[in-house]
């Protein structure tokens, strides 16, 4: 691609220099100058080609800058709502868990107490009351 830059712009180079040599006025000085206009926009063409490649290859590593940093979002997302999936877990089996150990021990304190088959302690009657209900069926 620089080749054809340097190439056509020593052409331009050299048909301006060959411009002065010729006479003003002359067909031949119109057709190097219609020659000169014709190379210099192909030159204007070509600057404008590389500059919206640029941009083009610019946008692009934009894109893919902004794509990386999105699906880094994304796993950070995933990583924290796993982590955050896993918590809830652990309450939901502490929330289970502790009543149950609770209920267990008092009521092996309160069976220990009332070992002859009995309730007739008021405290382990109450107590039994508190428990959460079970639906009968």
């Amino acid at each position: 691609m620089s080749e054809i830059k340097n190439l056509l712009d020593g052409v331009i180079e050299t048909e301006i220099e060959n411009l002065k040599s010729l006479e003003t006025g002359s067909e031949e000085k119109s057709k190097a100058v219609s020659i000169l206009s014709t190379l210099h926009k192909l030159r204007i063409e070509e600057i404008k080609t590389e500059i919206e490649a640029e941009d083009k290859r610019q946008r692009r590593s934009m894109e893919d800058i902004d794509r990386e940093r999105e699906e880094a979002f994304r796993k950070s997302q995933l990583k924290d709502g796993s982590v955050d999936r896993y918590v809830k877990l652990g309450l939901g089996v502490a929330e289970l868990m502790f009543p149950l150990m609770f209920y267990n021990t008092w009521m092996k304190m309160g069976f220990e107490f009332e070992k002859e088959g009995t309730i007739t302690s008021s405290v382990f009657k109450n107590l039994i009351n508190r428990f959460k209900p079970c639906r009968k069926g």
